[in-house]
């Protein structure tokens, strides 16, 4: 089977939450996240992830957007039932069933799809089981994204286990033939090259630095990497992420942790444009978009009372301006 390849284009991709059930809305049954979701009001009203009218209504905006891929929020196959943490909010319909319509009816609109693994788990066969479980299903599927042949896969959290647990699950598998194109987000360590393919930060906000430098910054290291013996034979990628605004202060568990409690305004997309001109001043193999709809953090660009179309718009200029400057670079 030919499937359509990315390896050479230069995709725009977002990530997608797939745990919405009403009760994220109302507080019903996640009473944590109610201050959080209180100031926002999606256009499709208090919607569940599981709805195929909600997701198609999803997919019809991010095609507004102009958006190639839409990276899935998963944490388990059918044969990983324990995937989830006893604390976890992640809930709702099967997960595979819901990342089934988001592939269907994303292929129909000309949207592909692929996973953000959510690995919040010290257990490395737990992550293994799950990587293969995706590899194996959708290694041929035309539905799926794949980069260089073989399908695209986000993994999260992976300064939890490290380097040396990563390169034993990845190698593992492709020992097996179960090879992917793996991107480690929010990930900006160059040495995680010698077992995933491109790096991503996923807000800007978990560095120091402005988007600028941090992009910047990124794009040289990544070019360095790339000259090296090892960056000769396998060349890593660097994906920047662009952002609309970020908001977490209403999550009351994170304003303890050192690594959380960040908030960038929107400033009615001004924001928006900071992280967009940092991404095209890095000069990014693939654009990141964070997010289609992380409510909860207010990073969504999703159709909102409160904002209306602005940021689907937004990120169609952004887009359309993104691979006009590709094409430039090639002629």
């Amino acid at each position: 089977m030919s499937l359509p390849d990315a390896a050479t284009e230069r995709i725009a991709m977002a990530y997608y939450y797939i745990w919405y059930t009403k009760g994220w809305f109302d507080g019903s049954s996640i009473p944590q996240f109610r201050a959080t979701m209180s100031d926002v009001h999606p256009m499709l009203g208090s919607y569940d992830s599981s709805d195929p009218d909600v997701i198609a209504a999803h997919i019809d905006q991010c095609k507004l957007a102009k958006l190639d891929a839409l990276a899935v929020s998963w944490w388990k196959g059918k044969n990983n039932a324990s995937w989830l943490r006893s604390d976890s909010h992640h809930q709702g319909a099967n997960q595979d069933d819901i990342l089934e319509t988001v592939m269907t009816t994303g292929y129909e609109r000309g949207i592909r799809s692929t996973i953000i693994l959510e690995a919040y788990t010290d257990d490395a066969e737990l992550i293994y089981d799950a990587l293969k479980y995706y590899i194996e299903r959708y290694c041929n599927d035309p539905r799926a994204l794949h980069a260089q042949g073989r399908p695209v896969v986000c993994s999260w959290n992976t300064w939890n286990l490290g380097l040396e647990v990563w390169n034993g699950i990845i190698g593992r598998l492709r020992e097996e033939g179960l090879d992917a194109f793996h991107i480690a987000t929010n990930q900006p360590e160059t040495s995680f090259f010698e077992c995933f393919d491109a790096i991503d930060i996923y807000t800007p906000l978990s560095v120091t630095d402005t988007a600028m430098e941090t992009y910047t910054g990124l794009r040289a290291e990544v070019d360095a990497y790339n000259l090296t013996d090892a960056g000769k034979a396998k060349p890593g990628r660097w994906h920047a992420t662009i952002m609309p605004g970020f908001e977490d202060r209403m999550m009351v568990d994170r304003l303890s942790r050192d690594d959380y409690a960040h908030f960038r305004y929107r400033h009615g997309g001004d924001y928006y444009w900071e992280t967009f001109a940092a991404a095209m001043a890095s000069q990014p193999e693939w654009l990141h978009v964070t997010s289609f709809n992380e409510l909860a953090e207010h990073s969504h660009i999703e159709d909102t009372l409160e904002y209306g179309s602005r940021y689907l718009d937004l990120t169609a200029r952004f887009v359309g301006e993104y691979k006009a400057a590709a094409q430039i670079r090639k002629s």
